[in-house]
């Protein structure tokens, strides 16, 4: 992408997906201001504040909310009716009530942080199910397993806000976007069953595994099982059709489209990092073009709260 002015872009939070973001932004020429208490922003060779005012105060263009999901709204609220584009990540924080203190304070542009939604295997099922490949859809397994301690292995997962309940973390939350997708693909949800997967061996205090069944408003049943404890990992989704089936394997970056005896294999990456990679980078790509071409988010905040009112229902029947 050719920049004709350099745009000025906040990120607030310096974490890992923070970093990246960070990192991104570099690579596309973008002036970059980082908000963190750490000293590890300043390593990094950026410009770092720790406070709001003063962020504002450097006429940014955009500014992303990278900080644990328990903070994303209480941070994002200082960037409101101040014509700046906002990208909050996933999910857009850790109770669906915490969304009714803002409404209708809410500007129209809010992208949701959503990765997922630019992958190219995500991409790929959309045109496979819009054409109705296997014809009408029955049913549909889709599962996350990882495991939790190898994520970072320089620091010790328990301090990490996917570990620590009081910073939006477990499970549900975390692995949002495969609650998401489901819905993309198979639209919205009206029931629901859930069920929690007790591991005690991570030692942290939050849903470490869950089991759940959804009923689509259109009458499919899909089932999602999520998990921080597994090994080795896996990341697939599984859909069955009257005509066939379609295996989207993540971790292979593969997609198996079964009809009768014919099997099409269709191997959209070569290794799931890059895959991801370039999710990050068309998804940073589409805000920018909302700053500088006043495209409307992708993923609105409509979208989020979709997705956080799903994964609230859950942690309620899961007694979280």
């Amino acid at each position: 992408m050719i920049i004709k002015n350099k745009l000025k872009i906040a990120v607030i939070g310096c974490g890992s997906i923070g970093s990246r973001h960070a990192r991104i932004l570099k690579k596309k020429s973008c002036e970059i201001i980082v908000y963190s208490r750490s000293q590890k922003a300043n390593a990094d060779g950026y410009i770092t504040f720790n406070d709001f005012d003063a962020i504002l105060r450097q006429k940014i263009d955009g500014v992303i909310i990278s900080t644990p999901t328990s903070m994303h709204l209480e941070h994002a609220k200082f960037f409101f009716q101040k014509d700046i584009s906002i990208l909050i990540e996933k999910p857009l924080s850790s109770n669906i009530s915490d969304l009714n203190k803002f409404h209708p304070k809410f500007p129209d542009n809010i992208l949701i942080g959503n990765n997922l939604g630019y992958h190219p295997g995500y991409l790929k099922m959309c045109s496979l199910l819009k054409n109705k490949l296997i014809g009408e859809i029955y049913n549909v397994k889709a599962e996350f397993g990882t495991y939790m301690p190898a994520w970072h292995l320089n620091e010790d997962y328990k301090t990490s806000y996917a570990a620590n309940s009081n910073l939006g973390g477990g499970v549900t939350l975390t692995s949002i976007h495969e609650i998401s997708y489901l819905m993309d693909f198979f639209g919205g949800i009206e029931d629901l069953e859930a069920y929690e997967i007790r591991n005690h061996s991570l030692d942290i205090d939050v849903d470490c595994g869950i089991e759940c069944i959804f009923k689509h408003k259109n009458g499919i049943i899909s089932n999602l099982y999520l998990s921080f404890f597994q090994r080795p990992m896996t990341r697939r989704c599984f859909v069955i059709g009257s005509e066939g089936t379609i295996k989207w394997d993540l971790v292979k970056c593969q997609i198996l489209v079964s009809i009768n005896d014919e099997k099409d294999y269709i191997q959209y990456d070569d290794s799931y990092k890059q895959s991801f990679e370039k999710s990050y980078h068309y998804q940073m790509e589409h805000f920018m073009d909302m700053m500088e071409k006043s495209v409307k988010p992708q993923v609105p905040l409509s979208v989020g709260a979709r997705d956080l009112d799903i994964a609230t229902k859950i942690l309620k029947k899961i007694g979280r």
